[in-house]
């Protein structure tokens, strides 16, 4: 059971999240980084295999956590835009105040990361990966994620998906 958990997880936060970029409005914008940054995690982790550069270092080059991060750099990449841009986002719920909305998505930001964390420890108990393994792809990996969000979001972030 928790290996089936672990194989849902990542497909199953990708869902939720393309749901609440769905309804900021935010879709257009933010989806060809979230495309590009997850291809670039696939390719750095393509492009380990055969150097095996994990493997010099007794380690694993955790996938998992690769193809996670540019999910959750895009929950502080919604947070950071009810701060600059909160009347576009606000476009989609008139009547809703930008306290909430800004409430709203500090809690899913912080239950992606709760959730992240959870499944780091569930990856360590079934024993996917080290702690060591996760923490030296997130450090060498998370830069692809947020080059490609800050090459394709740019000012022209949120539009209207209608």
């Amino acid at each position: 059971m928790a290996a089936l958990l672990a194989d849902l997880y990542t497909p199953l936060l990708a869902l939720l999240t393309l749901g609440l970029v769905f309804r900021c409005a935010v879709l257009r914008a933010v989806l060809p980084a979230l495309i590009l940054a997850e291809v670039l995690m696939f390719l750095l982790s393509a492009v380990e295999y055969p150097l095996g550069l994990w493997q010099r270092w007794g380690l694993d080059f955790s996938t998992h956590t690769a193809v996670l991060l540019p999910l959750l750099h895009l929950y502080v990449h919604l947070l950071q835009l009810s701060w600059r841009e909160p009347d576009r986002l606000l476009m989609r719920w008139p009547g809703l105040s930008l306290l909430y909305l800004r409430l709203m998505l500090l809690l899913a930001a912080a239950t992606a990361l709760v959730s992240a964390l959870l499944y780091a420890a569930l990856m360590l108990q079934l024993g996917y990966h080290s702690i060591a393994d996760m923490l030296t792809t997130a450090i060498s990996s998370y830069p692809l994620a947020w080059i490609a969000f800050y090459l394709l979001s740019g000012r022209e972030t949120v539009r209207e998906t209608a």
